[in-house]
Protein backbone atom coordinates (compact mmCIF):
# COMPACT_ATOMS: atom_id res chain seq x y z
CA UNK A 1 0.00 0.00 0.00
CA UNK A 2 1.18 3.32 -0.99
CA UNK A 3 0.55 6.42 0.96
CA UNK A 4 0.18 9.72 -0.77
CA UNK A 5 1.54 12.81 0.83
CA UNK A 6 -0.16 16.19 0.66
CA UNK A 7 -3.04 15.15 -1.47
CA UNK A 8 -5.64 14.75 1.27
CA UNK A 9 -6.31 18.46 1.86
CA UNK A 10 -5.19 18.97 5.39
CA UNK A 11 -7.48 21.80 6.37
CA UNK A 12 -6.50 23.39 9.65
CA UNK A 13 -6.84 26.65 11.52
CA UNK A 14 -3.90 28.95 11.77
CA UNK A 15 -2.85 30.67 14.96
CA UNK A 16 -3.85 34.07 13.57
CA UNK A 17 -7.38 32.86 12.89
CA UNK A 18 -7.70 31.49 16.42
CA UNK A 19 -6.44 34.75 17.94
CA UNK A 20 -8.85 36.85 15.87
CA UNK A 21 -11.73 34.61 16.96
CA UNK A 22 -10.75 34.87 20.63
CA UNK A 23 -10.52 38.68 20.40
CA UNK A 24 -13.95 38.95 18.74
CA UNK A 25 -15.56 36.65 21.31
CA UNK A 26 -13.87 38.57 24.14
CA UNK A 27 -15.21 41.88 22.86
CA UNK A 28 -18.72 40.43 22.51
CA UNK A 29 -18.57 39.00 26.04
CA UNK A 30 -17.37 42.34 27.46
CA UNK A 31 -20.21 44.17 25.69
CA UNK A 32 -22.83 41.76 27.02
CA UNK A 33 -21.51 41.96 30.60
CA UNK A 34 -21.38 45.77 30.38
CA UNK A 35 -24.95 45.93 29.11
CA UNK A 36 -26.13 43.66 31.92
CA UNK A 37 -24.37 45.84 34.51
CA UNK A 38 -25.99 48.98 33.10
CA UNK A 39 -29.37 47.29 33.08
CA UNK A 40 -29.02 46.19 36.70
CA UNK A 41 -27.99 49.70 37.79
CA UNK A 42 -30.87 51.34 35.91
CA UNK A 43 -33.31 48.84 37.40
CA UNK A 44 -32.06 49.61 40.92
CA UNK A 45 -32.42 53.35 40.41
CA UNK A 46 -35.92 52.95 38.98
CA UNK A 47 -36.98 50.72 41.89
CA UNK A 48 -35.70 53.24 44.41
CA UNK A 49 -37.48 56.10 42.65
CA UNK A 50 -40.76 54.19 42.63
CA UNK A 51 -40.38 53.25 46.28
CA UNK A 52 -39.47 56.80 47.31
CA UNK A 53 -42.57 58.12 45.54
CA UNK A 54 -44.79 55.70 47.47
CA UNK A 55 -43.04 56.58 50.74
CA UNK A 56 -43.50 60.29 50.01
CA UNK A 57 -47.23 59.87 49.36
CA UNK A 58 -47.65 57.87 52.57
CA UNK A 59 -45.74 60.52 54.52
CA UNK A 60 -47.87 63.28 53.00
CA UNK A 61 -51.06 61.46 53.97
CA UNK A 62 -49.77 60.98 57.51
CA UNK A 63 -48.93 64.69 57.82
CA UNK A 64 -52.26 65.72 56.31
CA UNK A 65 -54.08 63.63 58.91
CA UNK A 66 -51.99 65.04 61.78
CA UNK A 67 -53.21 68.02 63.75
CA UNK A 68 -52.38 71.54 62.62
CA UNK A 69 -49.47 73.12 64.50
CA UNK A 70 -49.99 76.84 65.01
CA UNK A 71 -46.77 78.71 64.19
CA UNK A 72 -45.21 75.37 63.31
CA UNK A 73 -41.69 74.89 62.04
CA UNK A 74 -39.99 72.01 60.27
CA UNK A 75 -39.12 70.47 63.64
CA UNK A 76 -42.74 70.75 64.81
CA UNK A 77 -43.80 68.13 62.29
CA UNK A 78 -40.96 65.69 63.10
CA UNK A 79 -43.02 64.40 66.01
CA UNK A 80 -45.56 62.88 63.62
CA UNK A 81 -45.21 59.12 63.89
CA UNK A 82 -44.09 57.81 60.52
CA UNK A 83 -41.47 55.15 59.99
CA UNK A 84 -40.03 55.06 56.48
CA UNK A 85 -38.75 51.77 55.11
CA UNK A 86 -35.11 50.87 55.60
CA UNK A 87 -32.89 52.84 53.25
CA UNK A 88 -35.04 55.99 53.08
CA UNK A 89 -35.14 59.24 55.05
CA UNK A 90 -38.15 61.58 55.19
CA UNK A 91 -38.17 65.22 56.24
CA UNK A 92 -40.17 68.43 56.19
CA UNK A 93 -37.83 70.90 54.49
CA UNK A 94 -39.92 74.09 54.73
CA UNK A 95 -43.06 75.49 56.33
CA UNK A 96 -44.61 78.52 54.67
CA UNK A 97 -47.59 80.56 55.86
CA UNK A 98 -50.36 82.06 53.78
CA UNK A 99 -50.44 85.83 53.93
CA UNK A 100 -53.84 87.27 53.07
CA UNK A 101 -52.40 90.72 52.29
CA UNK A 102 -50.27 89.42 49.40
CA UNK A 103 -52.31 86.23 48.85
CA UNK A 104 -49.13 84.16 48.68
CA UNK A 105 -47.23 81.74 50.86
CA UNK A 106 -44.20 83.22 52.61
CA UNK A 107 -41.49 81.64 54.72
CA UNK A 108 -41.32 82.67 58.35
CA UNK A 109 -37.58 81.96 58.82
CA UNK A 110 -38.02 80.70 62.37
CA UNK A 111 -40.44 83.37 63.55
CA UNK A 112 -44.18 83.08 63.67
CA UNK A 113 -46.07 85.48 61.44
CA UNK A 114 -48.08 88.16 63.22
CA UNK A 115 -51.28 86.26 62.58
CA UNK A 116 -51.30 82.62 61.58
CA UNK A 117 -54.15 82.52 59.07
CA UNK A 118 -54.53 78.77 59.50
CA UNK A 119 -53.01 77.78 56.18
CA UNK A 120 -49.53 76.30 55.81
CA UNK A 121 -47.63 74.85 52.87
CA UNK A 122 -45.27 72.05 53.86
CA UNK A 123 -42.40 70.97 51.60
CA UNK A 124 -41.62 67.28 52.01
CA UNK A 125 -38.64 65.29 50.81
CA UNK A 126 -37.69 61.61 50.69
CA UNK A 127 -34.10 60.58 49.95
CA UNK A 128 -32.67 57.11 49.55
CA UNK A 129 -29.57 56.40 51.63
CA UNK A 130 -27.36 56.21 48.55
CA UNK A 131 -28.95 59.46 47.19
CA UNK A 132 -29.90 57.81 43.90
CA UNK A 133 -33.56 58.68 44.41
CA UNK A 134 -34.90 61.97 45.73
CA UNK A 135 -38.56 62.94 45.62
CA UNK A 136 -40.17 66.18 46.79
CA UNK A 137 -43.77 67.22 47.31
CA UNK A 138 -45.67 70.20 48.69
CA UNK A 139 -48.92 69.87 50.62
CA UNK A 140 -51.22 72.51 52.03
CA UNK A 141 -52.40 72.07 55.60
CA UNK A 142 -55.35 73.89 57.14
CA UNK A 143 -56.41 74.39 60.69
CA UNK A 144 -59.89 73.08 61.32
Amino acid sequence: MFRRRGSCGEAGVTLVEVLVTVVILGMAFAAIVGAMGTSILASDIHRKQATSEVVLRDYAETLAAASYVTCGTTSSYEAVSFTPPTGFTVSVTAVEYYTSATQTFESSYGTCPVSDSGLQRLSLRVVSDDARATETLQIVKRSV
